[in-house]
């Protein structure tokens, strides 16, 4: 049960995420056409435009997804993703990672959460989060400053101007993030799967060492 309702936490923190990021984009669309007051919203009004923001903010990520900005899913990381990721783990020059491209987060929950400690599950959870974060926000706020800079383009106020650059700067650093935490996801999985195998053949030896 403990691990249920981990789980379902998990999934709260990431459509909040979702939320947050479409309402990014709705909130700049508001502020490019004048809208700047938010005070007249009610309770129904404002529980119907996060689902909207919801909406808006899953679409967002999934479209772009398809395009080289971002991706959700398992990929083969570039040399600059590799070699960003091996700076922030501060990994020894000529130390080779390992990644696994084959398991997605359905393998990992069917085949090797059940048979791993916590603290392993609690670790791969945090970086899936993060990299949530990162594809979330990071393309949420990519939109956003396009908006932004459109109008900026027409207003020529310093404040818009400021406000464009630097949604758009951490979008890039977002974006960035959700690469290098996918790696990082798929370079934990790696590890845990060859803990449990490992775990698996010396079960294994002793069995058949006291048969």
């Amino acid at each position: 049960m403990n691990e249920i309702i981990k789980i379902i936490n998990q999934f709260v923190v990431r459509d909040v995420l979702y939320i947050l990021g479409g309402g990014s984009i709705l909130a700049s669309f508001a502020y490019s056409f004048g809208f700047s007051t938010f005070s007249d919203i009610q309770g129904g009004l404002l529980l119907f435009l996060a689902g909207i923001a919801y909406v808006v903010g899953y679409a967002c990520q999934e479209f772009l997804s398809i395009t080289p900005i971002i991706t959700t899913s398992h990929f083969k990381p570039s040399k600059f993703v590799y070699g960003t990721y091996k700076r922030f783990t501060n990994t020894p020059k000529g130390k080779m990672l390992r990644w696994s491209t084959k398991l997605t987060n359905l393998n990992a929950f069917v085949d090797l959460y059940p048979n791993s400690h916590e603290r392993q599950i609690a670790q791969i959870e945090r970086t899936i989060n993060l990299k949530q974060v990162g594809t979330t926000m990071g393309s949420a706020w990519l939109i956003t400053a396009i908006i932004l800079t459109a109008k900026a383009i027409s207003s020529h106020a310093p404040i818009d101007i400021v406000l464009a650059i630097s949604i758009g700067f951490l979008s890039l650093v977002l974006l960035v993030i959700g690469w290098v935490k996918g790696f990082q996801q798929m370079h934990q999985l790696y590890l845990l799967e060859a803990s449990l195998n490992k775990s698996s053949q010396q079960d294994a030896s002793i069995a058949g060492a006291s048969a």
